[in-house]
């Protein structure tokens, strides 16, 4: 009766090693355990910076968005060039996360090279990239509804940045028929990360702006 039981056992610890041998086999064709790639680690950094600083709102539901997506494909690239302009951090201006999605919605996911050998998962990374950029003006349409939110008066944001009322209102019009990506002209994208390289003083104007509002309010209360 024992003996048949360590059997049973030793029968089944057998089955058992070949299913995760087999499976191993598997993980490792279909999902190539690789290091991070260096954009992962920039994105990693900025998510750390964030972090320490205590800094909440739209960027950090971006480069968390962004993190969370370049961390779900491996032996995926950012060439060169364009990986040094987005973690350049002495130059100031814009963030990472905001750098790398002007570069992705200006150049298109031709700013990626792959270099697994796989074709199973070639096909996986071609998917993954389509759906990227699929998806990055939508990307940025909720940065910049979480950063009108933030700001101290009711479409401040359109105000200081006025090409943005207008696709705002072809967003809200438009979005279900064909597509935030559509909803974005080309051209228009250059004007709004330059724009966004002044946010803090955008946000200053909106400040001010509000204190003369509530002035204004103040004074004719006292009527």
């Amino acid at each position: 009766m024992i003996f048949t039981r360590q059997k049973k056992f030793i029968v089944t610890l057998f089955y058992l090693g070949i299913f995760l041998c087999h499976f191993n086999n598997l993980h490792a064709q279909y999902s190539p355990v690789t290091k991070p790639s260096p954009l992962t680690i920039c994105l990693a950094k900025e998510e750390m910076r964030l972090h320490k600083a205590k800094i909440v709102g739209p960027i950090t539901t971006l480069n968390k968005e962004l993190l969370s997506k370049m961390s779900s494909v491996q032996q995926l690239f950012l060439k060169k060039n364009y990986l040094e302009s987005v973690c350049n951090t002495k130059s100031g201006g814009l963030s990472p996360s905001l750098k790398f999605l002007n570069i992705l919605l200006t150049r298109g996911v031709k700013i990626f090279y792959s270099t697994t050998e796989d074709i199973n998962y070639k096909g996986f990374q071609q998917n993954f990239l389509e759906d990227l950029e699929r998806h990055g003006a939508k990307l940025l349409f909720d940065f910049l509804a979480g950063l009108q939110a933030s700001t101290a008066i009711a479409d401040c944001l359109n105000e200081e940045i006025p090409i943005l009322g207008q696709i705002s209102e072809r967003y809200k019009v438009l979005e279900v028929d064909i597509g935030p990506k559509q909803l974005l002209k080309p051209e228009e994208v250059p004007e709004i990360f330059k724009k966004l390289k002044n946010l803090d003083s955008i946000y200053e104007s909106c400040e001010k702006k509000r204190a003369e509002y509530e002035a204004k309010l103040l004074e004719a209360s006292k009527r």
